[in-house]
């Protein structure tokens, strides 16, 4: 380690493929933290690029909930360093499995910090790529909670060119969204994947499908097996509210999550604000705050425009369905009800044809069951198959035999 400007201290931690030290710097107050890879894997090819990456990103951002990177070099054996700021607090994993779920506001505050930190890095264009809890750093409690998003080894930029390997998918089990176990590249989505088992295990204190180190749990996530947070943890009280954010945080269909972290943040504040008792969103707010929200690529979004003003069916059904998983995402079922069944009257006076109303369909049937019409959700699901069949749509039979067994 470098002796002329740094004060090595104590050894902080030690990983698979380096260690920390703490530190201070001569003249300097405060605390700082020096990572240096292992001897051992320090000619590694991967890991060095790993290691490079991890400095790049954590040179490139500044953001509160977030460890950056003030310096780095190497040592005079030739192994990587990189020095940050200390940071107090413990991973959120080790703790989630000691001491079991988090009261409920510390769970949301957590989140929203963790959130915060993405929906920063996202715009700056980076995707973290290995979203879990063991690189959630947590210190204190309520208003003086500490939420740091660390080890930024798997990050890309997403301006540059996804890096492929035949042989390896990385991440980290029970994080990966199922995107990413078919072998694409991290992208936004799959961030809100990971940050939605974090939400999921902070609520229940167990992670969604099963333990890391099971056989089963790649088939589970594929598949889509997933019990609602209330359901995995009946004694905690957990609000049909955050059931729906989470799960849709999940959802095996990346199309289908939210469309960035700001998104999923407000969500889960408004499911913490109705389980209280808060009250729903003006039609109105919404839609000013949907025209905020940035997507998946990038730009800011504008609320759809009516389906007046649009022209044929496919177009149609994409900008009803928009409208339609916003509402939903906003706690506002009935409006978005309203919406598809709207839609779906306009589509029915057209030659519309059964590859465009299976979709809006299925989605009208799958917010009536969340409205508790069951009777109505299992007519809506039994006609998007039908239709679904009748186009030869294998992912859209078998998404209404899903909901139908549901209802069942």
């Amino acid at each position: 380690m470098p002796v002329k400007k740094y004060i090595v201290g104590k050894l902080a931690g030690i990983g698979g493929m380096g260690f920390v030290h703490q530190a201070t710097i001569e003249g300097v107050p405060g605390a700082y933290a020096i990572k240096q890879l292992r001897p051992e894997v320090a000619s590694d090819p991967e890991v060095r690029h790993r290691f490079a990456t991890e400095i790049r990103v954590g040179s490139a951002l500044d953001h509160p909930h977030i460890a950056n990177v003030i310096d780095h070099g190497d040592t005079p054996t030739g192994e990587p360093f990189l020095v940050m700021p200390w940071i107090e607090g413990h991973p959120l994993g080790p703790a989630l499995l000691k001491h079991g779920p988090v009261p409920l506001d510390d769970a949301l505050v957590i989140a929203s910090r963790l959130l915060d930190a993405l929906a920063y890095a996202h715009e700056h264009g980076v995707v973290h790529g290995d979203v879990k809890a063991d690189n959630v750093l947590v210190a204190g409690t309520g208003k003086d909670l500490s939420v740091t998003l660390i080890d930024w080894g798997l990050a890309r930029f997403l301006a540059e060119p996804a890096a492929v390997s035949v042989d390896l998918v990385s991440g980290t089990p029970g994080y990966m969204a199922p995107e990413v176990l078919r072998g694409q590249p991290h992208g936004i989505a799959s961030d809100i994947y990971g940050a939605g088992v974090v939400v999921y295990e902070l609520l229940t204190g167990v992670p969604p499908f099963g333990p890391a180190d099971s056989t089963d749990i790649v088939r589970r996530q594929l598949e889509g097996l997933v019990d609602p947070p209330s359901v995995r943890a009946p004694s905690r009280g957990i609000p049909v509210e955050l059931d729906r954010v989470v799960l849709r945080a999940l959802d095996r269909e990346a199309a289908y999550r939210f469309a960035g972290a700001r998104a999923f943040a407000r969500a889960l504040a408004r499911g913490g604000s109705l389980a209280r008792g808060s009250g729903e969103i003006p039609l109105d707010e919404l839609k000013a705050e949907y025209t905020s929200t940035r997507g998946l690529s990038g730009p800011t979004q504008d609320w759809p425009p009516p389906v007046e003003t649009v022209g044929d069916e496919d177009a149609i059904a994409t900008v009803s369905l928009r409208r339609a998983s916003f509402l939903v995402g906003e706690h506002r079922l009935r409006d978005s009800a309203r919406e598809l069944m709207s839609t779906l009257e306009r589509l029915r006076e057209r030659p519309t044809p059964p590859e465009v109303l299976w979709p809006v369909l299925l989605s009208l049937a799958a917010v009536q069951l969340g409205l508790g019409e069951r009777g109505a959700a299992r007519r809506s699901a039994v006609e998007a198959r039908e239709l679904a069949t009748r186009a030869h749509a294998e992912v859209g039979r078998r998404r209404a035999a899903e909901l139908l067994a549901r209802i069942h």
